[in-house]
Formats: structure tokens, sequence, C-alpha cells
């Protein structure tokens, strides 16, 4: 019985010596977010690939890549290079990510980019997500004036007005 199970052992090792070593990082995502805090994170990763994605588009670094295939495609050394070694030069997004990835991913790369794609496969219109509407800047791409919390029915972009005090919509 003992030879069985040391045979399936050893089998289940070469069916999975090609996959990351990293597959069941321990991290805060994986180890301590509750599903709010996840689907959080999720809008938060795919917010900063998706502002890399539209840089790298203006740049001409590819023509007729979607979002998805941008993932499928984005390589960790490369994520590494722009989020996690940012320089004082770079845009700000570069240093929340490198956050995000050291602080909630453990460093994770690939669990970054499945993260931002299970945001994107889950919100069909993610531009209209609370999470992602949150993590914009005016002007920024999918940026929505007239997005609201759904739980308060509040304006989520607001700015407070040096004259009356009062809290605005921009």
């Amino acid at each position: 019985m003992a030879d069985y199970d040391n045979k399936a052992f050893s089998n289940m090792q070469k069916a999975t010596s090609s996959i990351s070593d990293k597959m069941f990082t321990e991290s805060e995502y994986n180890i301590n977010a509750s599903p709010k805090e996840k689907a959080k994170y999720d809008a938060k990763a795919y917010s900063f690939l998706e502002k890399l994605y539209s840089e790298d588009k203006k740049k001409g670094k590819f023509e007729n890549l979607d979002f998805s295939q941008f993932l499928d495609n984005l390589s960790p050394a490369y994520i590494q290079e722009k989020f996690g070694k940012s320089r004082d030069s770079d845009p700000e997004y570069y240093h929340k990510a490198g956050d995000l990835l050291l602080d909630v991913y453990e460093g994770d790369v690939d669990q970054l980019k499945m993260s931002a794609s299970k945001f994107y496969k889950d919100n069909p219109t993610p531009a209209k997500n609370i999470d992602y509407q949150r993590n914009l800047k005016f002007g920024e791409p999918g940026f929505d004036r007239k997005a609201r919390d759904l739980e308060t029915g509040k304006l989520i972009h607001t700015l407070k007005s040096r004259i009356s005090g009062r809290k605005v919509s921009y």
C-alpha cells in the first residue's frame, strides 16, 4: 500500500513540476481577506493593471490586444520592473501598485494578475463598479462623475468647496 502512495505522490510531483511554486502563496489575500476585502483588492489590481494597459497602448507597445490578452501576455518580470522597482519619477500609481503587490499579494505577480482577471471577468462594465471608481481620479479612463455608492446613494467623487465649504461633485 505504501508503494502505491509513493507512486501517486511521485506522479503528482511530476504533473505539477512546471506550475509556479507560488501557487499557494500565504498572502493577506489568501489567508486573512474576507470576500468583501478580496473584491476590493481585485478592483485595485484591475485598476492598476488597466492603467498600465492604457499607458502601454498609448506608447504603441501593441496594437490589437484587449485587456484579457494583455494580462495573458504580461510577464512577471515586467510587472516587477514597473511596480516593484518604481522610481520617484514614475507615475504615482506605480508606487501604490507596488505596495499592493507586496502588502496584499506578498510579491506574487501571478496572483495580482489573476485577481485583476477575476475582477475583469466578474464585471462586464468595470467602470460602474464602486470599488473600481474609488481608485480613479478625475480625467482617468473609466472615470464617472455620477458614480454613486449603492449602499448610501451618495456620489463617490466629491470635493469640498473652498468657498462654501460644501461637498460638490466634480
